[in-house]
Formats: structure tokens, sequence, C-alpha cells
């Protein structure tokens, strides 16, 4: 019986952590984008003060 209470409570823990999945992997593909942008936002600079 304790076996069981312990396996319940394991499977448990493991759907919540699962379940925040789908936004991990939306919040990891937002960051990426502007990690992306961030980066072309530099390098446009760094080329605009090498004009000057």
């Amino acid at each position: 019986m304790t076996q069981q209470a312990v396996t319940n409570a394991q499977l448990q823990t493991l759907s919540q952590q699962l379940a925040d999945v789908p936004g991990l992997t939306r919040a990891m593909a937002e960051a990426k984008v502007q990690i992306e942008r961030n980066t072309s936002d530099i390098r446009e600079l760094q080329q605009t003060r090498r004009l000057k």
C-alpha cells in the first residue's frame, strides 16, 4: 500500500512538471527571437559606428 502511494505521488509530480513543457517551449522560442533581434540590432549599430 505504501509503495502504491509513493508511485502515485511520483506520477503526480511528473505530470505537473510535464504540464509546463508547452509553456517553456513557447518561452524559449520567444527568447530566441528576441536574441536574434538584439544580435541584429547590435550588428547594425556597430556598422553605423564604423561609417562615422
